[in-house]
């Protein structure tokens, strides 16, 4: 039980990270404050769960289409219980 708390907490900090490094990156290059669309999904399941991720959309100044940013982590326990 703890493993799978370790587990989640270091997705959810990598989740963090990639969130704010994009949104770092988009101030750094001066675009617009991007719309933030999370989807986070974990589902337990005895011995994996998946994790899905962000996207982040923005439209860069004085264009018509938008620009869209996806990760996606996919984390599988591979600990089996007997």
């Amino acid at each position: 039980m703890a493993e799978n708390t370790e587990s989640i907490l270091i997705i959810v900090v990598v989740f963090g990270i990639l969130i704010i490094s994009s949104i770092f990156l988009l101030f750094r290059n001066k675009k617009q404050i991007p719309d933030i669309i999370t989807d986070l999904e974990i589902k337990p399941d005895n011995s994996n769960f998946e994790f899905s991720l962000a996207k982040l959309s923005w439209t860069p100044p004085n264009h018509n289409s938008s620009k869209i940013i996806e990760y996606q982590i996919e984390f599988q326990n591979t600990n089996e219980k007997s």
